[in-house]
């Protein structure tokens, strides 16, 4: 059944364009007016809304961890709507593990999980040695820093996001981009790493202006800091210098070539300051056999920055023309934009905890057992010790009742330390605590009146 649609006609033209129209001469059609307003929403649509973002929020927040170390760089990251939007995308509902909680939220030190497995302490993709890798076959960590990714999971299995700075557009693919799998770190504070469990790493989209614009100052800035100063930001740094240089976007070539070239004068350099620092060590050590003590000083010489023929032909200057605030200019003008990976939890390696737990928890019991054995010591020596304490005081409080001022006055001393004489017998030998006798001088305007 065809639904019948009636058409209303309507005169939109005035009499002298319809005069003008039957006689063949062209005219002209009235302006259609418009209006500028703004249209309010209802108090239900407010309502709605409101609902909306207090849903979402709560969400979030079931996400947080409530020990992990709240600081300027890491407090703030997208906004609500943002971060909703793409942890939903990955899975909003934690990965569930079956697992004590008390083991499953230890937390430990990058030199404990070092010492196990291996890795550097301080890289975000540790390298494993060969050695240790054949001994536990685990080569996947990845340890994410808050400062860097704020929205890096904080409770085990929950979704995340990782940050980058590897290339200035999102693959035009990004399913047939490949994935990761991921031994994941988390730091929740200073010497706090939660271990959150295996994740896959894949691409997503590449944060908006909208959304970079949205980060926390301080997280905007750390990003811009670091990259000028360490070896993962040379590529974004060389490309901001070459667009600044020739005021246009560089080519592939240009841009292989001045990588090449800043590589191998970040390299001179690295050589030529192990070289200083040896030579250094050398005059000390020379010196302090001479002299017993002091340490010998380097003059650092500066590298030449263009067209050195040890490192190539290097044309800018990274220094000065891709600083901090050339990155974050690059950033604002979507010369350069953050490369975003989803964090998506797919299990959990409960041995590997357990094994992380029993040996933090021996380490700690070893620890207090050092402690307990330095507290309490020889009983013969804690009795001498207790026994000379009280004699100490006993003089103290004879000095104290001197009010002859036999002092010397010209004696510049307020404090008195008198250090204790150990005992013979080497086996219980053990200081005296320091006694400080405080020594009132006055002054030219409130003298000490006797």
């Amino acid at each position: 059944m065809t639904a019948m649609v009636q058409v209303k006609d309507e005169e939109i033209e005035d009499s002298e364009y319809a005069l003008r129209s039957s006689t063949g001469s062209s005219g002209l059609k009235r302006r259609r007016s418009v209006m500028e307003a703004v249209e309010l929403p209802t108090l239900a649509c407010i309502k709605l809304q409101h609902e909306k973002i207090k849903a979402m929020k709560s969400t979030i927040d079931k996400l947080k961890n409530p020990n992990a170390k709240m600081n300027k760089k890491n407090s703030e990251g997208l906004k609500l709507e943002s971060l909703y939007a793409r942890l939903n995308d990955i899975a909003l509902e934690p990965f569930h593990v079956d697992l004590d909680e008390t083991i499953k939220g230890q937390v430990f030190t990058r030199v404990l999980i070092s010492n196990l497995f291996g890795g550097n302490t301080q890289a975000t993709f540790p390298s494993i040695l060969k050695e240790r890798l054949d001994e536990h076959g685990k080569d996947d960590f990845m340890f994410l820093s808050r400062d860097y990714n704020p929205h890096a999971p904080q409770i085990t299995g929950a979704p995340g996001l990782f940050y980058g700075v590897y290339g200035k557009s999102t693959p035009t693919d990004l399913a047939a981009q490949p994935k990761y799998l991921r031994r994941l770190f988390t730091r929740l504070d200073t010497g706090a790493w939660l271990y959150v469990g295996q994740y896959h790493q894949y691409r997503a989209p590449n944060l908006t202006l909208d959304e970079y614009m949205g980060l926390a100052d301080h997280v905007k800035l750390t990003w811009a800091n670091n990259v000028c100063t360490t070896a993962w930001g040379l590529d974004l740094r060389v490309r901001v210098a070459l667009r600044k240089t020739l005021q246009r976007e560089p080519s592939t070539a240009e841009l292989s070539t001045e990588l090449a070239a800043q590589e191998k004068l970040i390299s001179k350099r690295k050589k030529e300051e192990k070289e200083r620092k040896q030579k250094g060590k050398r005059k000390a050590k020379t010196k302090a056999k001479t002299k017993g003590k002091g340490k010998a000083k380097t003059n650092k010489t500066n590298v030449p920055l263009v067209n050195d023929p040890m490192v190539g032909d290097v044309t800018v200057d990274l220094e000065t023309v891709a600083t901090p605030t050339d990155i974050l200019r690059a950033f604002f003008r979507e010369e350069e934009s953050m490369s975003v990976w989803n964090l998506k939890c797919i299990g959990y390696d409960t041995e590997f905890q357990r094994t992380m737990f029993e040996k933090n928890l021996a380490q700690e019991n070893e620890v207090e057992a050092e402690a307990m054995s330095d507290r309490d010591g020889p009983a013969s020596v804690r009795d001498d010790v207790d026994e000379d304490d009280n004699n100490d005081d006993d003089d103290d409080n004879d000095n104290n009742e001197d009010e002859d001022g036999d002092e010397d006055e010209d004696e510049d001393v307020e404090e008195v330390a008198e250090a204790v004489e150990p005992e013979d017998d080497e086996s219980e030998r053990r200081p005296r605590k320091k006694q400080l006798v405080y020594i009132p001088r006055g002054t030219r305007s409130r003298p000490i009146r006797v």
